[in-house]
């Protein structure tokens, strides 16, 4: 088992994760440092960062969960377009601007 899984499965308290969250690189509410700090305070061990189109925010997040003892994982959802429509993991058909 890997150390996020064995993190995320743990039975204690401090084994629960938000696996799909947005900071204000993209269109969160929180900064990639205040995110995680909130993920502290809640009891969450691990987050995941997932912005929309970007990467921006993750270094920030990283460097602030690895001070606060929350394990960051890195991720993006990616928008695709395909017969001028665009394609997200959260939006089903929108059209292209």
């Amino acid at each position: 088992m890997n150390r996020l899984a064995s993190r995320c499965s743990n039975d204690k308290a401090s084994g629960r994760c938000d696996l799909h969250t947005h900071t204000t690189s993209s269109d969160g509410v929180y900064s990639p440092r205040a995110l995680a700090d909130l993920a502290k305070r809640t009891g969450l061990s691990a987050l995941a960062v997932t912005d929309h189109d970007t990467l921006g925010g993750l270094d920030e997040a990283a460097e602030a969960g690895r001070e606060l003892g929350v394990e960051v994982v890195r991720g993006v959802e990616l928008t695709s377009y395909a017969g001028g429509f665009g394609f997200s993991s959260t939006q089903a058909r929108t059209p292209r601007r």
